[in-house]
């Protein structure tokens, strides 16, 4: 079991044809929360939200 504060796991489900679809979870509170089937360019999308709230709050000087 992971103690770490986030974690992101990959699934890639392949099927009988060759097709596969990749998700990811992103887990955090120590695995207590988890955000579900998420894919890449969610994930960069959400990154570039939270980088710019953070900003905008003040938090990067």
């Amino acid at each position: 079991m992971l103690t770490d504060e986030f974690a992101i796991d990959k699934t890639v489900i392949t099927g009988s044809e060759g097709n596969e679809l990749v998700m990811y979870y992103l887990e955090f509170n120590g695995g207590k929360d988890v955000i579900t089937n998420l894919s890449f360019d969610e994930i960069k999308r959400l990154s570039a939200f939270l980088n710019e709230y953070i900003k905008k709050e003040g938090g990067v000087r």
